[in-house]
C-alpha cells in the first residue's frame, strides 16, 4: 500500500500565491518596452525600493524585479534583526545572496517563471521533499508524488502562464489548469476554498504557560545562548507571546534549531 503526495503541484502549476505575482508582473511589464535611458531616469526620480527594482530591470530585464526583496517562501528576518541576534554575525555576509543566485540562473525572463524555478530547485527539494521522505520513511509507508512524474513535469514547464495563475482579463488565480480540469467532479466549495496547509496549532500554543516553558528552555545554558543573544531572544519571545505572527515563527524556528543543535552539537 501507498500514500499519494501533492508535492510539487504549487511549484509546477503556480500554486501558493503566485497569482499576486503575476498580477503585479503585469503591471511592471510595462518597463521592458522602456529603453535603458528612461528607465535610468525613472530609477533617478523613484523610492528607495522601487528604485533598486529599476536598476535591477536596466541590469537584467523586466524579470529581474523579483530579486529585489528577494521574494522568497521562507523569508523571515531581515539582516539587520540576524545581526542584533546573532552574536557572531558576519556583517560581510549576505543570506539573501544565495536566494539571488537561484533568480540569476533562472533563465526565463519572466518573474513568475523565475519565481516557480527558484521554488522547484530549492523549497521544493531541500524542504517539502525532504520531509516527506523522511518521515515516511520512519513509518515504513511509500509516499508517491505523481505531480513530479517527469512527464508531466516536461507538460507543465511548457504550459502557457495564463493556464496557471490566469490572467487580467479572466481573472488572476492559482492553479488554474487544475481547477478547470476538475471543476466537473470535485465540489466547487472545495475547488474555490482557500488554501490550507499542514500545521499544528503551534503559535496559539506560545500564548498560552506552554510559551513560557519553552522560553525557559532557550535560554537555558548550552541551549543557544553561545550561539544568540539572550535579550534578542527574549524581545523575540515577548512579541510571540503577544500574537505576532512573523516572531511566533521565528521563535519557532530558533527553539527548533535550539534541539537540533543539543542533539547533534553537544560534546555530552
Amino acid at each position: 500500500k501507498v500514500a499519494l503526495s501533492g508535492e510539487g503541484a504549487d511549484e509546477l502549476l503556480a500554486g501558493y500565491d503566485l497569482h499576486h505575482a503575476a498580477q503585479r508582473a503585469s503591471k511592471r511589464q510595462f518597463t521592458s518596452f522602456f529603453p535603458k535611458s528612461s528607465l535610468k531616469l525613472m530609477a533617478h526620480v523613484a523610492n528607495s525600493k522601487f528604485k533598486k527594482q529599476l536598476e535591477l530591470m536596466i541590469a537584467g530585464g523586466w524579470g529581474s524585479y523579483v530579486a529585489v526583496e528577494p521574494e522568497y517562501i521562507s523569508t523571515n528576518l531581515t539582516n539587520q534583526q540576524k545581526s542584533d541576534l546573532w552574536i557572531s554575525f558576519n556583517e560581510n555576509y549576505d543570506s539573501y545572496d544565495v536566494i539571488r543566485a537561484e533568480y540569476h540562473a533562472a533563465k526565463s525572463p519572466n518573474p513568475v517563471d523565475k519565481l516557480q524555478q527558484v521554488l522547484s530547485s530549492s523549497w521544493l527539494v531541500e524542504d517539502l521533499l525532504e520531509k516527506a521522505d523522511k518521515m515516511s520513511m520512519a513509518a515504513s509507508l511509500e509516499v508517491r508524488v505523481q505531480f513530479l512524474d517527469h512527464r508531466l513535469v516536461d507538460w507543465a514547464m511548457q504550459l502557457p502562464l495564463d493556464w496557471k495563475t490566469g490572467n487580467s482579463k479572466e481573472g488572476y488565480t492559482t492553479k488554474r489548469v487544475l481547477r478547470e480540469a476538475f471543476k466537473h467532479y470535485v465540489p466547487s466549495s472545495i475547488i474555490e476554498r482557500k488554501k490550507q496547509g499542514f500545521s499544528i496549532p503551534i503559535y496559539k500554543w506560545l500564548e498560552t504557560d506552554l510559551g513560557d516553558e519553552l522560553f525557559q528552555k532557550m535560554i537555558a545554558k548550552d541551549f543557544l545562548d553561545d550561539w544568540f543573544n539572550i535579550p534578542t531572544l527574549e524581545k523575540i519571545f515577548l512579541q510571540a507571546r503577544q500574537g505576532k505572527k512573523n516572531q511566533q515563527h521565528n521563535f519557532w524556528v530558533l527553539y527548533t534549531l535550539g534541539l537540533w543543535k543539543k542533539r547533534w552539537l553537544s560534546i555530552n
